[in-house]
């Protein structure tokens, strides 16, 4: 019986994680996605602003393979050139490796804060902060699935 328990703990938190980061996701892509492919389209003049713009649209967006989606479409539509392209990949793994280290530090206990603060830009008006606010919810609820999944294991 107590292990059936803990399986569905473990579970639920992993469907919380990929909830709270489809919210990260659709948020960022509501609040700045205009914005984000701008910069990404037009940062990609020198080696480090690739890499800068790689990195940032990977924090941004929690996935670096969203960042790659978007890059290749670039790149298809002669954009970017497709050196440019692959430093701007680099720049989204070490993005991906630097996200990964910072939830790794133990910051879950923050969850109930960033929900709320979310919820309180999600309430306002304009559809900018609606979108932080709906990421801000997101990271509440990734860093909260983690803190469940450690404890179910």
């Amino acid at each position: 019986m107590e292990s059936t328990i803990v399986m569905i703990n473990l579970f639920g938190a992993v469907a919380l994680l990929l909830f709270g980061l489809a919210q990260v996701k659709d948020g960022v892509s509501r609040a700045f996605g205009a914005r984000l492919r701008t910069g990404l389209a037009s940062g990609t003049r020198s080696g480090l602003r690739s890499f800068l713009s790689g990195f940032v649209a990977t924090v941004a967006l929690q996935s670096s393979t969203a960042t790659a989606l978007m890059v290749s479409s670039f790149v298809e539509r002669e954009l970017v050139k497709p050196r440019m392209a692959q430093i701007v990949l680099l720049g989204a793994n070490v993005g991906t490796a630097v996200t990964a280290w910072i939830v790794a530090t133990g910051i879950e206990w923050l969850s109930p804060l960033v929900i709320l603060t979310g919820i309180v830009l999600y309430r306002s008006g304009s559809t900018g902060r609606q979108g932080g606010g709906t990421a801000l919810i997101g990271i509440g609820l990734m860093l909260l699935s983690l803190h469940l999944l450690s404890s179910a294991t």
